[in-house]
């Protein structure tokens, strides 16, 4: 095989896809049609809430941290202060960042 094209992934299919210049182009003149954000992207999952400032900034260094919170699934959508913050993985009742904006 030399070479392997993804087309979909979930309900995401390549027809759909804009360059980075379509995008930039999009979002200078305002029209925001078909763009996503990460959230968006993650609306079905369970929502973390960090209130503790000392527990948030060992969250994004790297540190996992213990949780009450109980997620469907293992990825949870994580907010500190409101604020969508990323993605996080919830292993044995520890939350470990995974993708942080």
């Amino acid at each position: 095989m030399a070479e392997l094209n993804r087309i979909s992934v979930g309900e995401f299919n390549i027809s759909q896809s804009m360059t980075i210049s379509e995008i930039e182009n999009r979002v200078k003149n305002g029209n925001l049609q078909g763009i996503i954000t990460l959230e968006e992207y993650f609306k079905d999952y369970s929502k973390i809430q960090i209130e503790d400032m000392e527990k948030f900034e060992k969250y994004i260094n790297g540190v996992n941290i213990q949780i009450k919170d109980i997620c469907v699934s293992n990825i949870c959508r994580v907010y500190y202060n409101g604020k969508f913050t990323g993605i996080g993985i919830i292993k044995n009742g520890y939350l470990k960042r995974d993708i942080v904006l």
